[in-house]
C-alpha cells in the first residue's frame, strides 16, 4: 500500500479508469478514491472509454465529470475494479499503472497491485487502502463507496457478505452516506425503456438441465425497439437466478462490435468463474462474466454457449 500511495504521491495527473460498460463498484470506487484525495492538489481525469454512467448513479457526487477522453499527458491510471486491462480502454502513454481490485481472476497487470479478493466490493479494497494511508473519506467520497460497496454485494445479501462488508457500510455512514436515499436513488428510479427492455429480455427465459440453468438473451435489436442503453439490461442475470431450482444462470447480450457479453450467476456452489474462464473470461465464484467474438448466426450461437456452460457445469460438479 505505501509503495501505490507513493506512487500517487510522485504523480501530477492521475486518471481514474473503470471498465467498459461500468457498474456502480467500479465508478463509485473510482470518485470515491479521488474525493478522498482531493488535498493532495493533484490534475484528475475521470476516464471511461464509453464516456457515459448508468442513468441510476446521476447522483454519484463528480459524476459528471466523467470523460472518454483519455488525456495525453496522464503519468498515473488508477484502474478500478477491473480483472482485465483490455476492458479499461487505455491509450497508450508514459504512466505507472495502479491496480485496485477485488476479483479473483486478477493477474495482477499494474506496477503495483492491490487485490484482494476476499473483500465484497472494490470499494472495500479503498477502504483498506485510505486507512492503510491514514485518509479518512470525506462525505462525497463516502456516498460514491457505499453506492459501490451496496451494489456489489445486492444491498448486502449476496454470499461475499460478512462482517467486514457491514462493518464497511457502517463506517461510510459515519463518514456522511444516506444508506435510504443511496438505495432508493439506485433502485427506484428505472426509466420506462428498461422495464420494456427487461420484458423482452424475460420472453427469452429458457430452463435446461433438469430446471438447473436458466438463459436469458438480448439482441440489438430488442435494445434499439425498447429505445435503451446497453446497461439497462444489467439484473437480467440475477432476475434468472431467483427462479426456484436454478442453480446457475446464463445471460448473453449482442454488442453492436461484433461481439458477445455474457453473465454467469451461481446460487450455489458452482464455480461460475471457472466456467466463465473457457470462455477467457473470470470473475468471482458465484458472479463471473466473458466476451466473445460473433462467428456465426446469434441465435445459433448463443444455443452453442448455453450448452457448453450446461456441459462444463457437469464437469465442474464431479
Amino acid at each position: 500500500m505505501q509503495k501505490a500511495f507513493t506512487l500517487i504521491q510522485n504523480s501530477k495527473h492521475i486518471v481514474f479508469a473503470s471498465h467498459i460498460n461500468p457498474d456502480a463498484d467500479t465508478l463509485g470506487s473510482s470518485l470515491g478514491l479521488m474525493h478522498s484525495l482531493a488535498h493532495l492538489g493533484k490534475k484528475f481525469t475521470v476516464y471511461n472509454i464509453g464516456g457515459i454512467a448508468p442513468a441510476s448513479l446521476d447522483f454519484l457526487p463528480g459524476i459528471e465529470a466523467l470523460t472518454g477522453e483519455f488525456p495525453t499527458d496522464a503519468d498515473l491510471v488508477v484502474a478500478l475494479d477491473c480483472g482485465d486491462i483490455k476492458r479499461l480502454g487505455l491509450k497508450d502513454g508514459n504512466y505507472k499503472l495502479l491496480n485496485i481490485d477485488h476479483h479473483a481472476s486478477n493477474p495482477l497487470y499494474g506496477d503495483e497491485n492491490i487485490v484482494d479478493a476476499t473483500a465484497a466490493s472494490t470499494a472495500s479494497v479503498v477502504l483498506e487502502f485510505l486507512r492503510g494511508i491514514g485518509i479518512a473519506p470525506s462525505k462525497e467520497a463516502a456516498v460514491s463507496l457505499y453506492a459501490a460497496l451496496a451494489s456489489d454485494t445486492g444491498f448486502f445479501k449476496y454470499d461475499s457478505v460478512d462482517k467486514r462488508a457491514f462493518l464497511d457500510g457502517a463506517y461510510l455512514v459515519e463518514c456522511g452516506a444516506n444508506a435510504s436515499e443511496i438505495a432508493i436513488a439506485m433502485t427506484e428510479r428505472e426509466p420506462l425503456s428498461k422495464i420494456r427492455l427487461q420484458a423482452s429480455i424475460l420472453s427469452t427465459l429458457k430452463i435446461t438441465a433438469n430446471g438447473k440453468v436458466a438463459s436469458l438473451f438480448m439482441t440489438n435489436e430488442m435494445l434499439k425497439s425498447a429505445g435503451a442503453m446497453q446497461d439497462e439490461a444489467d439484473g437480467a442475470a440475477e432476475t434468472a437466478r431467483s427462479i426456484y431450482g436454478v442453480e446457475v444462470s446464463l445471460f448473453l447480450r449482442e454488442q453492436e462490435d461484433g461481439y458477445i457479453r455474457g453473465s454467469l450467476r451461481s446460487k450455489t456452489a458452482i464455480d461460475v468463474n471457472k466456467i466463465a474462464k473457457l470462455f477467457s473470461g473470470g470473475g468471482h465464484l458465484k458472479a463471473a462474466g466473458f466476451t466473445v467474438k460473433i462467428e456465426k448466426e446469434f441465435l445459433v450461437q448463443v444455443e452453442d454457449i448455453i450448452k457448453q456452460v450446461e456441459q462444463s457445469i457437469g464437469i465442474i460438479k464431479q
